[in-house]
C-alpha cells in the first residue's frame, strides 16, 4: 500500500510532468504527497547570512507552493526545500525523512553527450532507492 509519495522537482516543465500522475495516484490510494526542490548549491552556496542562498531557498519554497496548488483538494500535499550538497543524496534522505513508499519523478531523457556530462539523477535514484520508484518519461531535445 502506498501512503506517501515523494515528488522531486527542479523547476522545469519537464519535471512538472510528474504532478498530474502523482495527483491521480494519491487520489486513488489516499497517499500524502511531498514535493521537494533543492537550491542550486554550486551557484548559491549556503552560508550564514548569504543573501543569494536565502533568496534561492525562498524562490524554491514559492515555486513548490505554486506546484502544490495544482493538486486536487482531497490530496494532502506538503512541500520541503532540501539542504545538502548532492542531489541524489538529498532525494534519498528526503524519502527516508518523509517515510516515502514511492518516489515519482520524471526522466529528462538526456542521451549522448548530455547524459555523459550530466548523468541522470533519476537513474541513480532508481538504482539506489531501497523502495519503489516510478518514472514519468519526459523527452525534450533541449536536454540532449
Amino acid at each position: 500500500m502506498i501512503s506517501h509519495i515523494l515528488v522531486p522537482l527542479d523547476g522545469t516543465p519537464q519535471a512538472e510532468a510528474a504532478l498530474a500522475p502523482a495527483d491521480k495516484l494519491a487520489r486513488a490510494t489516499g497517499a500524502d504527497v511531498t514535493l521537494v526542490r533543492a537550491p542550486h548549491q554550486a551557484e548559491h552556496p549556503q552560508r550564514q547570512g548569504d543573501y543569494r542562498g536565502e533568496a534561492e531557498r525562498s524562490g524554491c519554497a514559492s515555486y513548490l507552493r505554486v506546484c502544490a496548488a495544482r493538486f486536487s483538494p482531497e490530496v494532502q500535499v506538503h512541500t520541503s526545500v532540501l539542504d545538502g550538497a548532492e542531489a541524489v543524496e538529498r532525494l534519498l534522505q528526503a524519502a527516508y525523512t518523509f517515510r516515502s513508499d514511492l518516489i515519482l519523478m520524471t526522466s529528462h531523457g538526456r542521451s549522448g553527450m548530455g547524459r555523459l556530462l550530466h548523468g541522470s539523477v533519476a537513474e541513480q535514484v532508481g538504482r539506489r532507492a531501497p523502495f519503489a520508484t516510478m518514472f514519468v518519461g519526459c523527452h525534450s531535445s533541449a536536454h540532449s
